[in-house]
């Protein structure tokens, strides 16, 4: 009886072992996922140096550049009723403020993988819903993160991978990569660096803060002449030493307002 009920423990042993080995390799997995009652905030501080007045684009004199103090505060909110088993929605809350300008304020959804934490394509996937100064609300625009991270990495970040993390003001993502580790109340904390150059700034991006898109052409003019040049005296060389063509081409580019380009450095 004896050998009998030691082989019967050591049988239920290894049943109970394998229970614990499945269980971790696939019931714990499909456990860990998003939460429906996750709340996520960012706040942000820092400074931006202005070095021509944003409403009349004229240029402020050397020396005279405006250095305004700069807060950004991003507050994520699940939308419970938008969740289901492999999907989840949080409502984003982004305020700007800087030093002598109203605040601004707009709203985005991010429809994530409840379990990789990524942006997939859905069409509740939104951005730029807010107020503008004249009071009209803009509806937002459908966006699409799809293999984006953000608000959050992954469960199992690695400081031994990269990730593809989503900027509202470019309209694109960029890479993150580990940078070093810390300890903070008790805590590990893995930090990551990302960095981009001269990408241009998203459209709706500027339409919400309210920047201009393009200059006039009387501006243009005063732009030049603030930098000691006259387009009369410009135009009248040119007369004397272009082709019909070129002249003509100048002469339209005189006339119309002209795109102004923004990039993030």
């Amino acid at each position: 009886m004896k050998g009998v009920a030691s082989r019967i423990l050591i049988a239920l042993g290894i049943v109970f072992i394998l229970a614990a080995i499945l269980w971790w390799a696939i019931a714990v997995n499909s456990l860990v996922k998003l939460s429906d009652k996750v709340e996520v905030n960012f706040e942000c501080e820092g400074d931006i140096t202005l070095y021509q007045d944003p409403q009349t684009q004229e240029k402020f004199p050397e020396g005279g550049e405006r250095r305004l103090s700069m807060r950004k505060e991003i507050s994520c909110l699940p939308m419970a009723s938008e969740f289901s088993d492999s999907t989840g929605v949080l409502e984003a809350t982004f305020t700007i403020g800087v030093e002598g300008m109203p605040e601004k304020s707009m709203e985005a959804w991010y429809v994530l993988d409840r379990k990789s934490v990524e942006n997939i394509k859905d069409d509740r996937a939104f951005s730029y819903r807010y107020v503008d100064s004249n009071g009209n609300r803009n509806q937002g625009l459908p966006v699409d993160r799809v293999d984006n991270y953000f608000p959050l990495l992954p469960m199992d970040t690695s400081k031994d991978g990269s990730y593809l993390f989503w900027k509202e003001e470019t309209g694109m993502g960029f890479s993150l990569e580990y940078l070093n580790e810390e300890e903070k109340e008790g805590v590990t904390v893995y930090n990551f660096s990302g960095s981009f150059t001269d990408v241009p700034v998203n459209g709706a991006y500027l339409g919400f803060l309210g920047l201009p898109q393009e200059m006039t052409q009387e501006r243009v003019r005063a732009f030049l002449a603030s930098a000691g040049v006259d387009t009369s005296i410009l135009v009248s060389q040119a007369n004397r030493v272009m082709s019909p063509e070129d002249l003509q081409t100048l002469n339209q580019a005189l006339q119309g307002n002209y795109p102004l380009n923004y990039f993030w450095s």
